[in-house]
């Protein structure tokens, strides 16, 4: 593999990797998504509770439900945002895969063409020291 396939390779291995990254990253936000619809839900079980002093805290839940809610459709927002990213990623990596299967079929080329030119001169070669009748 010559200079630039091998530099191209890198590139493709640190797209790769960023690729990766941001699929890690919209799993996390997934995950603690999960975990704030949980914790509203625990606050929605205990707002249908009939614990007697249920009243002197509606409010407090109520507040909390809210901030819940406001960070929830914030990992939203960044879910959408981590969508676009991944999708930009792919892009990118599909680019340099492209970039390195062109740049590795050039070098094989190359090399078949030295080899060729290199037989070409053995035989040439071959031949000048060879008596013709």
């Amino acid at each position: 593999m010559d200079g630039r396939a091998k530099s191209i390779r890198r590139i493709v291995d640190l797209q790769r990797q960023m690729y990766r990254f941001c699929e890690w990253q919209m799993v996390q936000t997934r995950a603690r998504e999960r975990q704030l619809r949980t914790a509203e839900e625990e606050v929605l079980r205990a707002l249908n509770d009939d614990a007697c002093l249920q009243g002197l805290f509606v409010s407090e839940m109520a507040r909390q439900l809210a901030r819940l809610d406001a960070r929830c459709q914030a990992l939203r927002d960044e879910q959408v945002r981590l969508r676009g990213e991944a999708l930009d990623r792919a892009r990118h990596l599909k680019t340099a895969e492209t970039m390195l299967k062109d740049a590795e079929r050039l070098a094989e080329e190359q090399r078949r063409k030295v080899e060729f030119e290199e037989i070409m001169e053995q035989d040439v070669l071959r031949r000048q020291g060879a008596s013709f009748p």
